[in-house]
């Protein structure tokens, strides 16, 4: 049967991100793979230390019965040079949009950012219907692939995350969706605290810049108290 597979793509930390979603599965309780730059890993056991963002090491982690669950880095050359070994996952993450370089533009004439955008959104679009994507929405053009996704979506912010309140489940845009909501309060605290913006200044930050900022029904929503408008 499928085992469930996390996949991994971008260029902003991904291996560290792999091998740190790989523990949490593996504390989990789950026997579990991790093919990533660092090498092949299986049940927390490196069997190689070259890089495995390749074809092979990813189908070595899915026909080993020994492994309840796989944890896949990859890059925009991978998908481009192999493809994933995987059709569906069980979750998708995308920790940024790459640029592009002088390999991707040799081998593949990625050359803008509407090119990249059509590689990395390959992670999101085989995430199943039970699972999920988690997406980066400090960059709109990551947020905007939750439309994408067959899945539910997670979007999360480095700048504010300690303002998250928890997901919830909306009708927008005519449909029943997943947003994170997240306490404008504490975002506004943040920019005065952190950018030295007046309370106005960051009210009118907050409401032009994220309240303002529509990246699709998956769009976080902000929640502010009762009396916030009347400081």
């Amino acid at each position: 049967g499928r085992i469930p597979v996390i996949g991994i793509a971008g260029d902003q930390q991904p291996t560290r991100l792999a091998q740190l979603v790989a523990w949490l599965v593996h504390l989990s309780g789950r026997r579990t793979g991790l093919a990533c730059q660092d090498g092949l890993f299986m049940n927390q056991h490196r069997v190689e230390a070259k890089d495995a963002r390749n074809f092979e090491s990813s189908e070595r982690l899915l026909i080993n019965r020994a492994l309840d669950a796989a944890v896949i880095e990859t890059s925009a050359l991978h998908i481009l040079d192999e493809g994933l070994a995987y059709d569906r996952c069980k979750v998708g993450i995308v920790t940024n949009m790459p640029e592009t370089d002088p390999l991707l533009i040799d081998k593949h004439d990625i050359r803008t950012p509407d090119n990249m955008r059509t590689v990395i959104r390959t992670q999101v679009d085989v995430v199943l219907p039970e699972g999920a994507a988690v997406l980066n929405a400090d960059e709109p053009v990551v947020a905007g692939l939750a439309d994408l996704c067959d899945g539910e979506v997670i979007l999360y912010a480095r700048d504010h995350d300690n303002a998250i309140l928890g997901p919830a489940f909306i009708w927008r845009d005519l449909q029943h969706v997943s947003v994170l909501v997240y306490d404008a309060e504490i975002i506004r605290d943040t920019l005065m605290k952190r950018d030295g913006m007046t309370a106005e200044e960051a009210r009118e930050y907050i409401e032009f810049n994220i309240e303002g900022a529509y990246l699709g029904p998956h769009s976080p929503v902000l929640v502010w108290s009762q009396d916030l408008w009347d400081e």
